[in-house]
């Protein structure tokens, strides 16, 4: 387009000049064939008035007409070149702009491969610690639970007082032991390494033994089991389902009052509480505490949430049970909510799927 353009110029160019002596020449001849040939009168005063007429005037107008062709045409061609200039300096900025990002980018690529490889170094350290509290620190726990047991059971010379430190140096064993236990499967869940072997359980009997570890650390606090009837099986993991239960039994021992009751219900999700399709049993524990604000119900089963920070007796923690209960909740294939009011008392529901009737060895849809 742009050597088209400048040919066509040149063009306009010598036709400038030349069309017009052409059209002069031509009405030059045509008036003296007229006026010499026809008329025989060449040096009359139509002839030279018809020249200068039509000889001079028509080829000036026509010279002047293609002058402003020709300027405009220059015109045209500054005003694109001026565009070609700028569109060429914004094309090389832009070019710049380009390989300065991509550098910049090469330059950030290799500073979060940097950052990438010292999280996965500080990721296999807390393996590696995970793995330290876990052995190292577990078995002296339980063998100073054993052994303050063993105490307990052979020191007939012990007095009231002292069987009583005994007794609370084994709670105390028992809570630091379900500490680690607790950071330990935060660990595999976040690593996404938490083996679960699902298969049918019977839920009254994990209910009922959870029940009993918890009376240990319960004080006066009173239990109340369900009247245990026909109870299908669930489909799930026996060692998280009392991991589940241990939670929720402990932390309702911690905001319970000293004489008050936590009541535990297990039933079968039917009619317009279950989808036909995904049949489920409903495990509910209840207490009597002072309740959780409507504003904290969305955040107790984060990470580290506690709705109470205080270090006294009834509400020790460190906000990783209901977040572990959680999770081990949901990798089962159930789902777990609250429904508490301030002053009325707290209860945890969770659901876990059916097995299926005739073929247990494979887990529910």
């Amino acid at each position: 387009m742009r050597g088209d353009s400048k040919g066509f110029h040149r063009q306009i160019l010598h036709l400038r000049w030349a069309l017009p002596a052409l059209l002069f020449l031509i009405v030059l001849a045509y008036e003296t064939y007229e006026h010499a040939i026809l008329e025989r009168n060449l040096l009359g005063l139509h002839f030279s008035a018809e020249v200068l007429f039509f000889g001079l005037l028509g080829p000036t107008l026509v010279g002047l007409t293609l002058n402003w062709i020709t300027r405009s045409l220059e015109e045209r061609e500054r005003v694109e070149e001026a565009a070609r200039a700028r569109m060429e300096r914004l094309n090389l900025e832009l070019e710049e702009k380009v390989r300065q990002r991509t550098q910049s980018l090469q330059e950030a690529m290799t500073e979060l491969g940097c950052k990438n490889e010292e999280l996965q170094q500080l990721d296999r350290l807390k393996s590696e610690f995970i793995s330290l509290v876990s052995h190292e620190l577990r078995t002296p726990l339980t063998n100073i639970s054993g052994g303050i047991e063993l105490i307990l059971q052979f020191g007939g010379n012990l007095d009231r007082a002292q069987r009583e430190a005994l007794r609370i140096m084994t709670q105390e064993c028992a809570r630091l032991n379900r500490l680690v236990q607790g950071i330990l499967n935060v660990s595999l869940i976040e690593a996404g390494r938490l083996c679960l072997h699902r298969g049918p359980i019977a839920v009254p009997p994990i209910v009922e033994k959870a029940v009993k570890n918890t009376q240990v650390r319960a004080g006066e606090r009173r239990f109340r089991l369900p009247t245990w009837g026909y109870l299908p099986m669930a489909w799930g993991d026996e060692d998280a389902l009392a991991e589940i239960l241990l939670n929720l039994l402990d932390n309702a021992v911690k905001y319970s009052p000293n004489k008050g009751e936590i009541a535990i219900e297990v039933k079968k999700l039917g009619g317009q509480e279950a989808s036909a399709s995904t049949p489920s049993l409903l495990i509910s524990v209840a207490d009597e505490g002072p309740g959780i604000p409507l504003g904290e119900q969305t955040k107790i089963f984060e990470k580290f949430h506690r709705v109470a920070s205080g270090d006294d007796r009834k509400t020790y923690g460190y906000g990783l049970g209901l977040y572990v209960t959680r999770k081990l909740v949901e990798a089962q294939g159930g789902h777990i909510w609250v429904e508490s009011k301030p002053q009325a008392g707290t209860r945890f529901n969770f659901t876990l799927p059916l097995a299926r009737l005739g073929n247990e060895e494979d887990p529910p849809d």
